[in-house]
């Protein structure tokens, strides 16, 4: 958690608060989006330390089973594009899915051949995978170190980065002990600079404190990536259920909406909501698809390839 006044990502001390964001998420969390003026990332101040255990027990965070729900067909099936976009730059192999959740791509991976295994720190979300999927998850929390199965072929992160106090410092760790030579990793995280960002502003979905520090833009993701040994092979903008989800969040907000809409959706599920969702949802899609065509899509996802410096040299 970053109580601290200087960069998440570079360390730098030159930060400066972003204007009309100096209040984001409840009072008691004391959040505010500040700006790294060495490196241009976004991140999230807080003015006191919290316990976040609780926070990814509770609320929209709180692990239920959506199997046969249309939220999770929706997921499943884009976790096969993710893999059908994965196996145009290699065959298959070991895959790790670092923070995996639920396992849901896991198990969309596990389907098509791949040797997979997931690290997720949240128990009750380790669980989940290993009982409803099957799937070998460690709850072990990753700090540094050689994995027991490395090296992997594949190590994928979505939605992970954003959560972690120091990401540069655990992707290098991660990848320079656990991916094999010239092994590909694929990254996705929200967007900061998309379209619906710009909409929600201080209120968009994704900046969502206190559990989300980090605020990547292109630029910021890309120096990162190329920092730790990253050599970026495709870029992608759109997500099935984030990117739309997002975008009619943001409309909704637009238009006066104050709630949670992925608490909602999970547990107080109305007819005027959902019947809001339906009418707003054919502008969501056509907006986000703009967007997404001019990379500013409700989220970023980089795949990429560890460079080998002695043979990408020569």
């Amino acid at each position: 958690m970053n109580i601290e006044n200087k960069c998440n990502l570079c360390g730098s001390l030159n930060i400066s608060d972003v204007k009309n964001y100096n209040s984001i998420g409840d009072l008691e969390y004391g959040c505010k989006l500040v700006n790294c003026n060495s490196c241009r990332h976004y991140f999230t101040y807080f003015s006191k330390k919290l316990e976040l255990e609780e926070v990814y027990r509770s609320g929209k965070y709180k692990v239920i089973d959506i199997r046969r729900s249309i939220f999770d067909k929706l997921v499943s099936l884009n976790s096969r594009r993710i893999l059908w976009e994965l196996h145009s730059l290699i065959d298959g192999g070991k895959l790790l899915d670092f923070g995996c959740g639920k396992g849901q791509f896991l198990n969309q991976a596990d389907k098509k051949g791949w040797n997979v295994i997931g690290i997720e720190t949240e128990r009750e979300r380790a669980e989940f995978g290993k009982k409803a999927y099957g799937l070998n998850i460690s709850n072990s929390e990753y700090e540094s170190g050689r994995l027991r199965s490395s090296p992997f072929n594949v190590i994928t992160l979505f939605h992970v980065l954003e959560h972690l106090p120091s990401p540069k410092q655990l992707l290098k760790e991660l990848m320079d002990n656990n991916l094999s030579e010239e092994g590909y990793i694929v990254i996705e995280v929200p967007l900061f600079d998309s379209i619906q960002s710009k909409i929600s502003r201080n209120k968009w979905l994704h900046l969502d404190p206190p559990v989300h520090y980090s605020h990547f833009t292109r630029e910021t993701l890309l120096k990162l990536l190329k920092g730790v040994g990253v050599e970026v092979h495709k870029e992608r903008y759109f997500s099935i259920q984030l990117g739309i989800l997002g975008m009619v969040d943001a409309i909704m907000r637009s238009f006066g909406y104050k709630k949670n809409i992925i608490y909602e959706l999970k547990f107080n599920k109305t007819i005027p909501l959902l019947i809001t969702i339906i009418t707003v949802l054919p502008i969501a899609v056509i907006i986000e698809l703009l967007s997404v065509l001019f990379k500013k899509g409700g989220v970023i996802r980089i795949y990429g390839r560890k460079i080998n410096y002695e043979k990408d040299i020569t």
